[in-house]
């Protein structure tokens, strides 16, 4: 019989040491780092767990197995965290101090995202970027409420003063991978 116990990780010197930009962007805003480590702990253990009893079919990646997938060496891996860090890195050049804020919980989010739901996080940063990089619009709110008891990801000023827009970010994932390329279609 196997016993398991909860691996205790404190994850924030490994972040600062490889991927400083996030807190570069944080502006010494704090997250809770007890939170994070406790589900990278608990993921992990799952893990270790559904892998005892056979059951590691399929395993979500999140943004740190990309990380250590990086730190391994791994190509893809880096090629994922050069997109991240070249994403913060625009988002940070692009961004006030004040802006800066009203991310905090987008990246907060992403950290604690222990699936492929990671990437959800990584697209509102993506179209963030995007908007803000072409300096035709400002941002002006994160989770715009919409009147009907819903948000929207973003409401963007126009630097022109002519109006604003308001902006929700759906990522798209297939249910099922194909095996090889070249069953992929466009």
């Amino acid at each position: 019989m196997y016993r398991i116990t909860c691996l205790q990780v404190d994850v924030e010197p490994k972040l600062r040491e490889h991927f400083l930009i996030l807190f570069e962007l944080l502006e010494g805003e704090r997250l809770d780092w007890k939170k994070i480590n406790t589900k990278f702990s608990e993921t992990h253990l799952n893990r270790l767990t559904d892998f005892i009893h056979g059951n590691n079919e399929l395993i979500e990646a999140n943004f740190f197995d990309v990380l250590t997938e990086h730190w391994n060496g791994n190509k893809k891996g880096t090629r994922m965290i050069n997109f991240f860090r070249n994403l913060l890195e625009d988002i940070n050049r692009n961004l006030d101090i004040a802006d800066k804020k009203k991310i905090k919980r987008t990246l907060y989010n992403l950290l604690i995202e222990f699936d492929l739901n990671y990437l959800n996080y990584i697209g509102e940063l993506a179209v963030l970027n995007l908007f803000i990089r072409s300096k035709e619009y400002r941002l002006n709110r994160i989770e715009s409420p919409l009147g009907n008891k819903k948000n929207a990801n973003f409401l963007f000023d126009r630097s022109n003063g002519e109006g604003s827009v308001l902006v929700e970010v759906v990522n798209v994932r297939p249910r099922v991978y194909p095996e090889d390329h070249s069953e992929l279609k466009i």
